[in-house]
């Protein structure tokens, strides 16, 4: 352990002042001798000063964060000292966060009474998910006199797991408590929808579809009345994550792929909160993740294990492989949601045709995450010849995607094709949607 000795505001204050009387030695060669005298005594102060400070044995450090840490979610860090000193300290902390760790606040002063503890707070925000670790921490307490600080550094290493952002699905579980759903877009997540199963009657509201109106049951009550019929529950729900070149394009922080999670990731909750079970497939050149799909909450967790240390790579995603692999689980009719993203004709044709294979037995869900950068090239004025070449390209890129879509919904399928920022809802509410109308 390295010990340094650190001067203090005071002791520079105390040295310049000392220093002063300098200005007159021209005339009074005597002041050297004083100021000699008091840098000797100034000198002495400082080693009882640092000899006086409390030893490193004195203080004990603790390091409390969380193991499982949330991705682009502020985060708190906690330090706490121990000290067996017979005296109140002031003890300065500065962590040392993971480097791609943003932080706020990570230089604490610490007051400690004597044989106490005292304890701070700072906040880092992890930018992806993956394995990680906090190192060191460096400590500084000044001495009685307040004129220099004993400085050592600890190796203190804490790991941590950041994970996808699981805290979205407990936020708009929230929203939904308070009755804030339709202000964000997402809709109702009650149980009941436009299933097979007649569950009860109850008033007409606006909005409502007339289809379900009970005409005997509005005569009798000379009111409108519709029916409800209970959601279908127990289905399986397939998440196919691609995990190749084209989802690790990033949009604003976060990759697409982090997008992708972080849609699974919500879809895997409103899922199991309607009873029905859930899979996951991640792929690329190859199946990455493979689980078969289950109910309960335990499902959740197993999901976000399977998908915290997944990360996009520059690789050619092979979608023969992953379907050929899907087919060999034997896979009853199941809502398979695929995440991709589509950029070449050719790339497109290949998924499209294990999409299409999918109809016959299951309903596919191909959702694309659109880039906010091409939609801009493709409507910007061509000022420039560049820009002409790059406004022809975009808007040749949107129209393939576009066709290749149309080509899903042709088959039978659904399709989405949204920016980042509204992936989220986008998807939750399909899949909701395919729950009320029954299409599954």
């Amino acid at each position: 352990m390295q010990i340094r000795l650190i001067p203090t505001p005071r002791l520079v204050f105390l040295f310049a002042l000392g220093m002063l009387p300098l200005a007159l030695v021209a005339r009074v060669p005597e002041v050297r001798w004083g100021v000699g005298v008091f840098n000797l005594a100034l000198l002495f102060l400082v080693l009882a000063d640092f000899r006086r400070a409390p030893a490193t044995g004195m203080i004990s450090l603790e390091r409390r964060v969380g193991p499982r840490l949330a991705m682009g979610e502020r985060e708190p860090v906690s330090l706490l000292a121990q000290s067996s000193a017979p005296s109140a300290l002031r003890v300065e902390v500065r962590d040392e966060p993971p480097p791609a760790f943003s932080s706020e606040g990570r230089l604490l002063t610490l007051a400690v009474p004597a044989y106490g503890h005292g304890r701070g707070t700072y906040w880092v925000t992890p930018p992806a998910r993956g394995d990680y670790a906090f190192s060191g921490l460096t400590v500084r307490v000044a001495g009685p006199l307040g004129l220099v600080r004993r400085q050592w550094r600890l190796a203190h290493t804490t790991a941590v797991q950041v994970y996808p952002n699981y805290r979205l699905a407990a936020r708009m579980e929230l929203l939904g408590r308070r009755s804030h759903l339709l202000r964000t877009g997402l809709h109702s997540l009650r149980r009941r929808g436009e299933g097979r199963t007649f569950e009860s009657l109850r008033d007409y509201v606006q909005g409502d579809d007339t289809r379900h109106m009970d005409w005997k049951a509005t005569a009798r009550r000379r009111k409108p009345i519709v029916r409800e019929y209970e959601v279908e529950r127990h289905q399986n729900v397939l998440l196919m994550l691609d995990a190749g070149r084209m989802m690790t394009a990033t949009v604003g922080t976060l990759t697409k792929l982090d997008c992708a999670v972080n849609a699974a990731m919500l879809v895997t909750h409103a899922a199991v909160t309607h009873g029905d079970k859930v899979g996951l497939l991640v792929f690329a050149e190859e199946v990455l993740a493979y689980l078969p799909p289950r109910a309960g909450k335990q499902q959740v967790g197993r999901v976000l294990e399977a998908l915290y240390r997944i990360q996009p790579s520059l690789i050619e995603p092979d979608y023969g492989s992953a379907f050929r692999y899907l087919a060999t689980r034997r896979l009853q009719r199941a809502l398979i949601l695929v995440f991709t993203d589509l950029v070449d004709a050719r790339a497109s044709a290949r998924l499209l045709r294990h999409v299409a294979a999918l109809m016959p037995h299951h309903l596919a869900l191909l959702t694309a995450i659109a880039d906010p950068a091409l939609e801009r090239y493709a409507r910007e004025a061509p000022a420039a010849v560049g820009t002409v070449y790059r406004q022809a390209v975009a808007r040749d890129l949107l129209e393939e995607r576009a066709e290749a879509l149309k080509s899903v919904t042709a088959r039978g399928g659904l399709a989405l094709d949204v920016p980042p920022e509204g992936l989220n809802l986008a998807v939750v509410n399909r899949y909701l949607e395919v729950k009320r109308r029954g299409l599954l």
